[in-house]
């Protein structure tokens, strides 16, 4: 057996792609037996790929195509730093995703609100936890607020409680959902087992 690396050639011209593009569409060089091993898909796109294969040990290697003979430490060298590579490459992109999806998800919790409302939640959350520890805690900007909602003021804390407490349930499940994603890409040691983790920032129903 035989170890190459080589690139596709013109289907009728025979003709290499690093040379000409194949307008009759690419296909592999004509060397007896060869068999396609893997390409360095770590480096797509690109306009000329490099691929390896194995062919037969009395084969005809010096054909339009064939970039070089290899022993086979080196195709399993190259196989090797070539999977590292995807892996990689894989972990990247998925992290990237994860991160999106996350940041998605929290922004769809805030959706309704005005961002100039959002800045306010911060200290209604204090007033509001403040005013559940003890009824009779000040309440200035909740008051205000509830009044020129035309809400009375215990109805009003009472719902921005509600929310307060719906919003970190919703928020710590979601970043533990990114953490926990965040661990198995980390953890996967191919670049396929990257590529069959589920992103997925759905709330259960428990928490909905």
């Amino acid at each position: 057996m035989r170890y190459l690396s080589f690139t596709y050639v013109d289907a009728v011209t025979g003709r290499p792609i690093s040379e000409a593009a194949a307008l009759n569409g690419p296909t592999m060089p004509a060397v007896a037996g060869l068999q396609f091993g893997f390409a360095l898909e770590s480096r797509y796109p690109v306009a000329v790929p490099t691929l390896y294969g194995t062919c037969d040990s009395a084969a005809s290697v010096d054909v339009p195509g064939v970039l070089k003979e290899l022993t086979e430490a080196e195709y399993f060298a190259a196989m090797e730093e070539e999977a590292d590579a995807q892996l990689r490459v894989a972990r990247a992109g998925a992290a990237a995703a994860n991160n999106a999806a996350y940041e998605q998800a929290i922004a769809l919790m805030t959706a309704d609100y005005p961002p100039a409302e959002v800045q306010t939640w911060e200290r209604q959350r204090a007033e509001a936890l403040a005013w559940e520890a003890d009824a009779s805690a000040d309440t200035p900007w909740i008051d205000l607020a509830a009044s020129a909602r035309g809400l009375d003021r215990d109805e009003y804390l009472s719902r921005t409680l509600a929310k307060v407490q719906a919003f970190a349930t919703a928020s710590a499940w979601l970043t533990g959902r990114r953490q926990g994603i965040d661990d198995s890409i980390r953890a996967a040691g191919t670049a396929g087992e990257v590529r069959a983790i589920t992103i997925d920032y759905s709330l259960p129903e428990s928490i909905v």
